[in-house]
């Protein structure tokens, strides 16, 4: 079946990331509450801010910004956070 995204008809009911989800806007719902997402996101961010994968001492400070991030939900302040992380991400 289908979680809602033809038009017409009742949505589906179904499984996402470990939750019963009913239609498309749950869907939405648990994806924008899972920390994969959030991680997804800081990761993504951070190559996009440094210009190049996450390194090992990278890691920790990512970890709490990915945390920072997840509770909070602005993109603006995630940017923030990675650029004042330190010195482009390089071992301080």
């Amino acid at each position: 079946r289908y979680l809602g995204a033809r038009s017409g008809g009742e949505p589906g009911t179904g499984a996402f990331l470990g939750k019963e989800v009913t239609g498309i806007e749950q869907v939405g719902r648990v994806l924008a509450d899972s920390p994969l997402q959030s991680g997804c996101v800081a990761t993504r961010a951070f190559e996009a801010v440094y210009g190049r994968p996450i390194v090992f001492y990278d890691v920790a400070k990512l970890k709490i910004i990915t945390q920072s991030f997840h509770n909070h939900k602005n993109f603006n302040q995630l940017i923030r956070d990675l650029v004042g992380m330190g010195a482009f991400g390089e071992e301080n």
